[in-house]
């Protein structure tokens, strides 16, 4: 469970033919793909503000 497989990733697919048509969908996977970009780049840089913050704590309590 919290994989999806090929038949899966088919039926969205086809789901998303039928109610948005052949001329929307691709605009469509690259709204979600830009936008899944962005939210990775986004974790990214989120997680190196703490790792920066964690260190500069560590970097504190080890002066006392």
């Amino acid at each position: 469970m919290g994989s999806i497989g090929l038949t899966e990733m088919l039926l969205i697919a086809g789901v998303g033919l039928l109610f948005l048509g052949p001329s929307r969908l691709p605009s469509l996977g690259q709204a979600l793909g830009k936008s899944i970009f962005n939210f990775r780049r986004g974790l990214s840089r989120e997680n190196c503000e703490l790792e920066a913050l964690s260190l500069e704590q560590r970097e504190n309590i080890e002066d006392k």
